[in-house]
């Protein structure tokens, strides 16, 4: 593994430790944010070196928007816009379709999603 990759996995296992404690014996308050923001911190890492591997352009957009709008917009935007250069850069032979674990996988957890979203909405 080359210098750059070992410290970025440093740094993700530095922020899991710190998400680790600082996410005990708090209120739930504060261990949500505490969560969302080491999460947002380690996702706009990851986001910057992905774009720089694949070519993605214009990443500080992301990168903005996820500091002043919500992470929870501007990551899956990023992670589709990622599947969409993967899919750009494999040869056409290569591009497959989900199965059919993965779609009943991806319609489970969009239920959930869905449910946890009224859920909160009408506390």
């Amino acid at each position: 593994m080359d210098r750059t990759r070992t410290v970025l996995c440093w740094i993700y296992y530095a922020l899991a430790g710190i998400a680790l404690v600082a996410t005990q014996k708090q209120n739930a308050t504060v261990s949500i944010s505490v969560d969302l923001l080491v999460f947002a911190v380690a996702g706009m890492l990851w986001m910057l070196y992905e774009a720089r591997r694949l070519s993605i352009r214009f990443i500080w957009v992301y990168l903005v928007l996820s500091i002043f709008i919500a992470i929870s917009v501007t990551f899956p935007i990023f992670l589709a816009v990622r599947e969409r250069r993967l899919w750009a850069l494999q040869a056409p032979h290569q591009q497959g379709k989900p199965g059919v674990v993965e779609l009943i996988a991806f319609a489970i957890l969009g239920i959930a999603t869905l449910a946890g979203v009224i859920y909160a909405a009408t506390l």
